[in-house]
């Protein structure tokens, strides 16, 4: 458990890592790194309830091998000039994930739910991966990228809120279920270039009939 403020002011990396069957990584109090990589590893699962900053060259990485990475609190991981990624046996909630210039990368055994924004600020990717489950994004969450591509892909089901890519390209798979329109606080697409795939028994099923994509 992080429950005081782990933090470096001068170049060198940050390692948390809890070996041996059931370890859990909770951290209760803030990640700080002013230029070095941030790397949180569990056995079993990692709760988040605080901030994780990287403010200068490096990346942040989470990893829980056999369990779930959950945030909560409204809690925020932020990387000045460096990659984002978090990787789940099981299942990942994440809040807020903003990197000012690298790439944002979620993937889950299971199911994703997004409850905040994942934004890319400069040419970064945003790729979020539920392998065999699905992606659940929050009415009013955002994924932002400046000039990178958009991908979002579930082995059943997609639920959009909103996806931006305005000068690049979005694509959404769901290899075994549909995609369908998570609210409407703000349009479900925008983007260069959209491609949807969806697969349900061989149909393919885009929005639903009562509230349908909105594409811009």
């Amino acid at each position: 458990t992080v429950s005081g403020l782990v933090a470096t002011l001068s170049p060198a990396n940050i390692t948390l890592d809890a070996q041996g069957g059931g370890s859990d990584v909770n951290i209760r109090n803030m990640i700080y790194a002013q230029d070095g990589n941030i790397n949180v590893t569990a056995a079993d699962s990692i709760t988040q309830i605080s901030n994780i900053i990287q403010t200068g060259t490096g990346y942040i990485n989470l990893d829980a091998n056999s369990g779930s990475i959950s945030m909560t609190n409204r809690s925020l991981t932020f990387n000045g000039d460096g990659n984002i990624r978090y990787d789940a046996g099981q299942n990942v909630s994440v809040e807020s994930l903003i990197t000012s210039n690298g790439y944002i990368s979620v993937t889950a055994g299971n199911n994703i739910n997004q409850q905040s924004n994942i934004i890319s600020l400069a040419d970064g990717t945003i790729d979020v991966d539920a392998n065999s489950g699905s992606i659940t994004m929050k009415d009013g969450a955002l994924s932002v990228s400046g000039t990178g591509n958009i991908r979002y892909e579930a082995g059943q089901n997609v639920t959009v809120s909103s996806l931006i890519a305005t000068q690049a390209n979005v694509s959404v798979i769901a290899l075994n279920g549909s995609i369908l329109d998570g609210g409407d606080s703000h349009p479900d697409v925008a983007a260069h270039k959209a491609q949807f795939s969806a697969l349900n028994g061989g149909v393919g099923t885009v929005g639903v009939s009562a509230n349908a994509l909105e594409i811009g």
